[in-house]
C-alpha cells in the first residue's frame, strides 16, 4: 500500500480536554490505517497551565501520528490578563489567533523537511484556518478546510463577530481547494450565500466513531428513579436547559416526580442553572455536575435511561450535529 504524508493543523489534540481534539486524534488515526501518514501542528498546552486537564484526563494522543506541539503566547500571564482588558480582540477571529504565526513557522519547517501530499486544518477554534491559508499559500499543499459547524452564520455568533468572520470566512472558502462539513444542513447555511461553484468543492462527512473503543462498563443498579441525563456544556442566553426545566416544572405541578424521575447534567457551566431548578421547585429531581473526564462521562451517560441533545434555538432546520450524538 502506498503511503502518503499529510500534514494537519488542530490547536486542540490530547491530552487537552474538549471534543475537538478527541474527534481529531480519532480521525487522524484512522486516516494513519489507510495509507496516511499524517503530522499535526497543535498547541503545546503547559502542564498545570489553562489548557491542561485538571482531573488526570486518560484519553492518551493517536498513535502513529506525529504531533508537532507549538507553544503559545496564549498561555502566558501578561497575554491572559490583556486578554481581559482587551476582551474585543478575541473575535478576530478567536483568543487563539496570538498562535497562527508560530504555527505557520511550524508547518513551514515541516513542509521543508518532507514532502506532503496536502494539508488539512480543523476548525474550532477558527483560527486554524488562517494557519491554513497561509501555509497552502506559502507551500501550494492543496489544502482541505473542515468545518465542524459553521462560522459566521453560526447563532452562537454576534452581529459583531459575524460582521468580522464573514471576511476571513470568504477567503478560507474561495483558497480552500475542498470544504468539509458534518451535515447538508451546515453545508446548505454556509454555502448559500457564495457562488454556486464554489458549492462543487464541498463535502459532507459526518462525525464517526471508533467502534474499538470499549463500552463503558454500566453498574448494577438497584431500583431507581427514570434519570436522563446532559453531559457537555451550555451557553448563557443561547444553549440552556431553561426550556427543559420549565417543562419539569409543569409535570411535577400536575404530579410530583419526586422519586419516579431523576435529571443530571455534566458539563462545564451547567451549575449556574442550579438556581433556575430552585426557583422552579424541582431542585428535589435535578442534580449538576461540573466537568469531570470524558470517560466518567461517558461511564455516566452508559447509566441512562434517556440521552439529552440541547442546542441553541434556529429558525430553520439545526444545522449541528453534536459529535456526543454519534457516540
Amino acid at each position: 500500500m502506498r503511503v502518503e504524508r499529510l500534514l494537519a493543523v488542530s490547536w486542540e489534540m490530547p491530552p487537552m480536554y474538549g471534543p475537538r481534539g478527541r474527534q481529531v486524534a480519532r480521525v487522524l488515526g484512522q486516516l494513519a490505517t489507510l495509507g496516511w501518514q499524517p503530522t499535526a501542528i497543535c498547541m503545546a498546552p503547559r502542564r498545570g497551565g489553562p489548557h491542561w486537564p485538571s482531573y488526570g484526563e486518560a484519553f492518551a494522543p493517536p498513535q502513529p501520528v506525529n504531533l508537532v506541539r507549538v507553544p503559545s503566547p496564549e498561555e502566558w500571564f501578561a497575554m491572559r490578563a490583556g486578554r481581559r482588558l482587551l476582551s474585543r480582540l478575541r473575535d478576530f477571529p478567536d483568543s487563539t489567533r496570538v498562535w497562527v504565526g508560530r504555527a505557520v513557522r511550524a508547518g513551514v519547517e515541516c513542509a521543508r523537511a518532507r514532502r506532503f501530499a496536502g494539508l488539512i486544518t480543523f476548525a474550532q477554534p477558527w483560527s486554524d484556518h488562517l494557519v491554513g491559508a497561509r501555509l497552502h499559500q506559502i507551500t501550494g499543499l492543496p489544502w482541505v478546510a473542515h468545518f465542524s459547524d459553521p462560522w459566521s452564520d453560526s447563532p452562537y455568533a454576534t452581529p459583531r463577530q459575524r460582521s468580522i468572520w464573514r471576511p476571513m470566512e470568504e477567503w478560507v472558502i474561495r483558497t480552500a481547494d475542498a470544504v468539509v462539513f458534518v451535515s447538508e444542513e451546515a453545508a446548505d447555511l454556509v454555502m448559500g450565500k457564495y457562488p454556486r461553484a464554489w458549492r462543487g468543492k464541498t463535502s459532507v462527512v459526518p462525525h464517526g466513531f471508533v467502534p474499538a473503543i470499549p463500552e463503558p462498563p454500566v453498574r448494577a443498579a438497584a431500583a431507581r428513579p427514570f434519570r436522563l441525563v446532559y453531559t457537555g456544556r451550555f451557553y448563557d442566553g443561547l444553549r440552556t436547559p431553561v426550556p427543559l426545566l420549565r417543562a419539569l416544572s409543569e409535570l411535577h405541578d400536575r404530579a410530583p416526580l419526586t422519586g419516579a424521575v431523576e435529571v443530571l447534567f455534566v458539563g462545564p457551566h451547567v451549575q449556574q442553572y442550579e438556581r433556575d431548578a430552585a426557583a422552579l421547585g424541582i431542585r428535589p429531581i435535578v442534580s449538576f455536575h461540573g466537568r469531570v473526564p470524558a470517560a466518567e462521562a461517558a461511564r455516566i451517560a452508559a447509566g441512562a435511561d434517556v440521552l439529552l441533545v440541547i442546542d441553541a434555538p434556529s429558525e430553520g432546520p439545526n444545522v449541528f450535529l453534536p459529535s456526543k450524538l454519534i457516540e
